[in-house]
């Protein structure tokens, strides 16, 4: 397959792969939904509203959830909330999945990263509902939270590899300074660091959430966390200004970064005195934020990640012009 062929009908043909476009909506769906579920399920801790409904899988009992009960009882709200809007992503994920292979994706390891995430998606939904039967043990929950993050990582690298940029990558290399190899190959190691890095603070941010302990662990890391982001944005504006694709993450990077330590400061000063207390508005909307923020540096730095390894893929190979073979990279 050529590559005009590729893009001869960009309305009804993603540019990446041959793929039909609305497969490329349907991942970034997915990967909005998997923001939504973070947050969801971010407020239902928050609130302590994790075992407001005692049932798994049904609600209350039932099978389809009771808007008036929803309506007037906090707790039940924000549970059930959250299993609606999981339950929705699940079946994006699903439907994601099996259109990849449908459609057909001509590239296997996009093949490959819609299985993981399906499966990946099944196994937060067990967690999910073992955290509910067993009580919210702090192991699991923590597990859970663990587990959901991977999941919206693989659910932002699909909305990526199917998105218009990722094969229009040579083109932007192919503008201005460009990038040479040894950056591209600098930046794509510190920008998988700082992936690390982040999803190590979010998991570390998880134990003192649901124990209540190991707060310091948390706070020691994320110097290290900001010392890493602070490094390779710096990198980014001083040789790669020009380049959109990884300017716009690494700002926002920064900006999210900065924003986060201010979240967990003010949410580390009103947090209640003891682990499942009941906490006060401040804490609730607060300790909500502080997790939706990581989720969104998550994002972004996967974002941040695949376009640098892009970038050092194409670089590496002295790419000019896509050939049929390198659209199937």
């Amino acid at each position: 397959m050529s590559v005009d062929a590729l893009t001869a009908n960009p309305k009804s043909v993603s540019r990446e792969g041959g793929v039909p476009g609305w497969i490329g909506v349907l991942a970034k769906l997915t990967a909005i939904g998997a923001f939504c579920v973070v947050v969801a399920g971010s407020a239902v801790t928050s609130t302590r509203s994790g075992l407001a409904d005692e049932h798994w899988p049904t609600f209350s009992g039932k099978v389809v959830p009771s808007l008036s009960e929803m309506r007037g009882n906090r707790g039940l709200f924000y549970e059930h909330s959250h299993r609606i809007i999981a339950g929705t992503v699940g079946i994006l994920t699903l439907l994601l999945a099996v259109s990849l292979w449908l459609a057909p994706e001509p590239r296997g390891w996009v093949r490959g990263l819609g299985v993981a995430a399906a499966v990946i998606v099944l196994i937060l939904a067990l967690l999910g509902g073992l955290t509910v039967l067993l009580k919210l043990p702090p192991q699991v929950s923590i597990f859970h939270v663990s587990v959901a993050m991977v999941f919206l990582g693989f659910a932002t690298s699909l909305a990526c590899v199917t998105g218009k940029r990722w094969l229009s990558a040579h083109e932007e290399l192919q503008t201005g300074k460009g990038m040479a190899r040894a950056d591209a190959a600098w930046l794509a190691r510190g920008a998988v660091f700082c992936l690390v890095a982040i999803y190590a603070q979010i998991v570390l941010g998880a134990v003192p959430r649901h124990v209540h302990v190991g707060v310091v662990p948390h706070l020691a890391w994320a110097f290290v966390v900001f010392t890493t982001v602070v490094l390779v944005v710096m990198r980014v504006l001083g040789r790669h200004a020009h380049l959109p694709g990884v300017f716009r993450p690494g700002m926002l990077l920064l900006f999210l970064t900065v924003l986060q330590f201010f979240l967990g400061f003010t949410t580390f000063l009103v947090r209640p005195e003891t682990a499942k207390a009941p906490g006060t508005g401040q804490y609730e909307l607060f300790a909500s934020l502080h997790q939706a923020a990581g989720a969104l540096l998550l994002i972004v730095s996967v974002l941040l990640m695949l376009r640098a390894l892009r970038f050092r893929y194409l670089l590496e190979r002295g790419i000019a012009e896509p050939t049929t073979r390198e659209v199937m990279a």
